[in-house]
């Protein structure tokens, strides 16, 4: 804890001088037009920017090595660059990896200036660092968060009395004046540059905050008693605990903030922060995979979209580091116990809203023109490409309107491109044309049932090109539904006995329900549809006996309501566990992000209880102004209302229940939230 590097301190790069060309850059050189994957492996190795943080990364006086969680993660990404046969030398100096060790108010810097390639900084991530980071005035692209902490207090328990009082204390022995007194001389150390001191100030106003620029300065301020408590993540404050006599130290029981960490990777180079993106979903698989019987790391998959090179990099990522349990309890579980909030989520509430940061109006913002929301603006209307399905998307044709979980997405956008107006053209797509009309423009966003996978992501098949994908706004389970009898046959994957010869199963060519049905049965069992109606219509229709699709296209209210007449069950195995998002083209990240923040901002409105009757509770935000104003999120919530009330209008109506991953996660106990879409084809545990 007590190393300081300075700026010009060549251990900031620590990673064995002698082994690296004193030519070689260490960043902020031309990178011409080389990939970043191709300037790594140019130069010969990776770049991670860190800061020196007990547990998460440190360098070992004892052993020379550089060591921590969050080392380990991008150690991960440097095994699936070069392959594990590089690691195999036992010398942790001679890996193909630099750390740019520096202080938390230069992460953002660094970053932007290619002093390193990525960050693993316990960097939290939220809308004002994606969208406009106010030290850099850049935009950076965030993996999936990688672990969930939260803010809590601690130090001297007298003084954490005053803030979330102790049934412990005797309160009777001083007056309220005498501890109203005693409370005024709490000093609370917190991180400079940091999301926490945002927070202490928001929810602890008027408290003596000191904010030191280093986790070394920030744990020596409070060792010499210049504050009483400190304010940080709760492998922080466990950390601080081990070295305070007894009795003198305690922490808090209160978490004030959800503080998502994850890597961070400038937005110039969409395919470098895919890599890092999948490769810390390998990690989080590899536990599910490890722990879930049945399964061996031989499962993880062999992706050809970054290359041939990389075929094998998720196995060579998970072989080096470990599972994200392995890493977790090498380095943190010494300190803290393992939260449910950072276990492999199985299928339970998985709704989370990302924090939008702090200041959500700056002044010094840069005018944004041009690209797709300025073309959305000048034409009048969005166009948005969506699937005629039940709960999703239906036509009422007597009142000549669209309804539906997708549409009402789609509404939510147009009210807050234009100022709370609903200018929406629906553009009915089939699967194997959906990508192909939001690639040459047909539509600017696709709401249409769509699955978040690697392939789709990175390069999708029928285009060649990869997408943006937003959070999940609807996750899916694979079950077939159907005749009684049959759906018993094709759970048990059984077309050849007596019973079973006449299995016919109706699914949606082009689409993840085809792609894993394929894999279960021969083609001869298998009836190719173009939607979920023409499914429904051929099972009516008695062309096939059995349907194979997501758990709100084969509920028994669609068959009913389609005319079928026979008894239908709907089975009880899942098939897969996916995740549905609104997709974008991701060459314009401004309108991927614009996209992105407006579906979360009903996940927002929900957690915090907020709903179309009082949507003005909604921040304001002008990260996209002139282009759009910044009652944004409140155009959209008193359009469409909170994720709550989206699904109430759109299934609860319906008679179908919201449960699984679909329920919210949120304060003040938070469940598994570790989540990959790698494995989308295999069903939770």
């Amino acid at each position: 804890v007590g190393v300081k590097y300075s700026e010009n301190d060549t251990s900031m790069d620590y990673g064995g001088e002698d082994r690296l060309p004193t030519e070689a850059p260490v960043g902020g050189g031309d990178s011409g037009t080389m990939s970043t994957l191709d300037q790594i492996l140019d130069r010969g190795y990776l770049i991670c920017g860190v800061t020196n943080h007990p547990g998460f990364a440190m360098h070992n006086t004892t052993t020379k090595e550089v060591e921590g969680f969050e080392v380990d993660l991008c150690r991960a990404v440097a095994a699936a660059i070069f392959g594990r046969e590089q690691f195999n030398s036992g010398d942790r100096n001679q890996e193909p990896v630099r750390y740019h060790f520096m202080e938390i108010t230069e992460r953002f810097e660094v970053l932007a200036k290619e002093k390193a390639d990525v960050l693993f900084a316990s960097v939290t991530h939220t809308m004002e660092r994606e969208v406009m980071e106010p030290s850099t005035q850049e935009s950076f692209t965030f993996t999936t968060p990688y672990l969930f902490n939260g803010l809590k207090l601690a130090g001297r328990p007298e003084y954490l009395a005053c803030i979330e009082g102790d049934e412990d204390s005797n309160s009777t022995t001083v007056t309220d004046e005498e501890f109203d007194a005693f409370c005024d001389g709490v000093t609370i150390c917190t991180l400079a540059a940091s999301t926490h001191k945002d927070v202490l100030e928001a929810v602890l106003p008027g408290v003596k905050l000191r904010a030191p620029p280093t986790f070394e300065t920030f744990f020596k301020t409070f060792q010499d008693g210049d504050c009483n408590l400190i304010a940080g993540e709760e492998a922080d404050v466990h950390y601080l605990s081990q070295d305070q006599p007894e009795g003198t130290y305690k922490v808090g029981n209160r978490t004030y903030s959800k503080e998502p960490l994850a890597a961070v990777t400038r937005k110039d180079d969409v395919k470098f922060s895919d890599f890092c993106n999948w490769v810390i979903q390998s990690i989080i698989t590899a536990e599910d995979i490890e722990h879930g019987g049945g399964s061996s790391l031989a499962d993880l998959p062999t992706p050809s979209v970054f290359g041939e090179r990389f075929e094998f990099m998720f196995f060579d990522a998970v072989t080096v580091g470990g599972d994200y349990g392995a890493i977790y309890n090498r380095h943190l579980g010494p300190v803290v116990e393992r939260s449910p909030v950072n276990r492999v989520n199985q299928g339970t509430a998985s709704m989370f809203a990302i924090p939008f940061g702090k200041n959500l109006q700056p002044s010094n913002m840069p005018v944004l023109s041009g690209g797709t929301l300025k073309e959305i603006l000048d034409r009048g209307f969005l166009k948005c490409g969506i699937t005629q399905t039940a709960i999703f998307a239906e036509f009422d044709s007597s009142a000549g309107k669209w309804t539906g979980l997708d549409v009402d997405f789609c509404r939510a956008i147009s009210a807050a491109i234009f100022d709370g107006a609903i200018h929406v053209r629906f553009d009915v797509l089939p699967p194997d044309e959906r990508f192909k009309a939001l690639q040459r423009s047909q539509v600017d966003v696709l709401s249409r049932v769509t699955t978040r996978i690697l392939e789709r992501d990175v390069e999708e098949e029928s285009t060649g090109v990869g997408y943006s994908f937003s959070i999940p706004t609807f996750n899916d389970e694979i079950h077939f539904g159907g005749d009684a009898e049959f759906v018993s046959c094709a759970e048990r994957l059984d077309y050849r006995s007596q019973g079973c010869r006449q299995l016919k199963i109706c699914a949606t060519s082009s689409t993840t329900q085809a792609q894993i049905l394929e894999e279960l049965v021969p083609p001869e069992y298998i009836v190719s549809s173009t939607d979920t109606t023409e499914n429904l219509e051929r099972l009516v229709e008695g062309k096939c006996n059995v349907i194979f699709g997501g758990f709100l296209e084969v509920a028994p209210v669609n068959a009913l309501s389609m005319g079928y007449q026979g008894a239908y069950v709907v089975g009880n195995t899942a098939f897969s566990r996916e995740s549905l998002a609104l997709v974008t083209r991701e060459e314009d990240w401004v309108w991927s992000s614009f996209v992105n923040w407006i579906a979360m901002a009903t996940i927002y409105a929900e957690e915090i209880g907020i709903t179309k009757n009082d949507y003005t509770a909604m921040p304001r935000v002008n990260f996209f102004s002139p282009l759009v104003g910044e009652d944004m999120f409140r155009n959209a919530i008193q359009a469409v209302g909170s994720y709550a009330e989206i699904w109430e209008r759109n299934a609860s109506r319906r008679g179908l229940e919201r449960r699984g991953r679909n329920l919210m996660n949120g304060l003040p106990t938070l469940g598994p939230q570790l989540i990959s879409d790698l494995l989308w084809n295999k069903p939770s545990r």
